[in-house]
């Protein structure tokens, strides 16, 4: 994931291209220096638990209500991973349709548009009553 938002700030006009944005360095810099802050918290805990003394803490009980959506997202990445060629052209369409909004906007309010009339709408049809007299 990081390799590909990585790859396409880099080289965002393709590899023809020689000169790189300030706005992809900058995001270049952020998500490096992200994947370096979350690495360091996680060996600092990994530390930390390893290395712990404490052995009469106990560790509390996680809620089902709060693991049920952890193990599906930890799921979910596991299949993101195994099916990478699918996510990624999931991701190619979607910025392919950000990048022609007209395809929407076609899609949406149809390739013929006729301007709107003001015609009122036809009023309903009066009830008849019926003639309840006796004839005679």
């Amino acid at each position: 994931g990081k390799f590909a938002m990585l790859s396409a700030a880099l080289n965002s006009g393709g590899l023809a291209e020689g000169r790189v944005s300030n706005a992809a360095l900058g995001f270049t810099a952020l998500l490096l220096i992200s994947g370096l802050a979350a690495l360091i918290a996680l060996v600092r805990e990994g530390i930390r638990s390893f290395w712990s003394t404490e052995a009469d803490e106990a560790t509390p009980a996680v809620p089902l209500v709060e693991l049920v959506p952890v193990v599906a997202l930890l799921a979910l990445t596991v299949v993101m991973t195994v099916e990478a060629r699918a996510v990624m052209r999931y991701m190619e369409a979607t910025a392919s349709a950000l990048h022609h909004p007209h395809l929407y906007i076609d899609g949406v309010l149809g390739a013929s548009q006729e301007p709107a009339t003001m015609e009122p709408e036809p009023a309903l049809p009066t009830p008849r009553v019926l003639d309840t007299e006796p004839e005679g």
